[in-house]
Parts: C-alpha cells; sequence; structure tokens
C-alpha cells in the first residue's frame, strides 16, 4: 500500500487572523485614501483656479473690460467669453455662472471636494480667506 501524502489545509483560527489582519488594514488605508484624494481634487482646483484668473486678466488686458461672465459645466468646457482664453478646465464642477471682476474673489464648486461646497480663490488663484 502507498503512503499518500498528507495535505495541508487553513485552520479556521488562521483564517479568522488574516480577515482581522486585513481588517485593520482596511480601517488604516481607507481614511488616508480619502484625505490624499481630497488633496488632490484641491490642488486641481488651484490650478484650475490660476488658469481661469490668468485668462480673465488676459480678458480685462484685451478688452478693458473690469468684469468677465461665463459658465462653467460638468464636462470641463466654458462658457463664451472665457472659452476663448482657458480652452478647458477638470471635469465634475458644478455648472454654474460666475462673474470674475479685475480685483475680486472667485468660486469653484467641485463634487470630488468638501461635499461640493464652493471654495473661494483670488484672481491669481490663490486660496481667498473671506467669502466675498
Amino acid at each position: 500500500m502507498k503512503n499518500r501524502p498528507q495535505q495541508r489545509a487553513f485552520t479556521s483560527v488562521e483564517i479568522m487572523i488574516v480577515v482581522v489582519i486585513i481588517g485593520l488594514l482596511a480601517t488604516f488605508a481607507i481614511p488616508t485614501f480619502k484625505k490624499i484624494r481630497s488633496q488632490s481634487t484641491f490642488s486641481m482646483m488651484r490650478n484650475d483656479a490660476r488658469q481661469l484668473g490668468a485668462g480673465a486678466q488676459q480678458y480685462f488686458l484685451e478688452t478693458g473690460a473690469i468684469a468677465i461672465s461665463f459658465t462653467t459645466s460638468a464636462d470641463g468646457s466654458l462658457g463664451s467669453p472665457m472659452d476663448e482664453y482657458v480652452t478647458k478646465i477638470s471635469q465634475n464642477y458644478a455648472s454654474v455662472s460666475e462673474t470674475i471682476t479685475e480685483d475680486g474673489i472667485f468660486f469653484l464648486s467641485h463634487s470630488g471636494y468638501n461635499n461640493g461646497d464652493p471654495v473661494y480663490f483670488t484672481n491669481e488663484g490663490a486660496l481667498a480667506s473671506v467669502e466675498p
């Protein structure tokens, strides 16, 4: 009679320990991931604000106007006349009408940051300290 090799299997205790370890790792990883994703979205918003501010300044120089009104849409396209100065911004912004004045503050509202609440920026793309 031939001896069969003994089969090894995981015990239920070993499997439970692995599940607990994975659960603990997820407990730490998920909040960190959300924080990093939120910071990334905010950086993208600051970059878009800089582009919009620079486009508005170019419009002011070319036309002599003191304000520019335009719309943003969820697909990143901009309404006239801003679309001549900034071709596209990131996606998932709230579709709103926006006005940028020569010395004013404007806002961007993104679904992936701060529950879609508006974030206020200066024309230079810096974070505004107060809402208008």
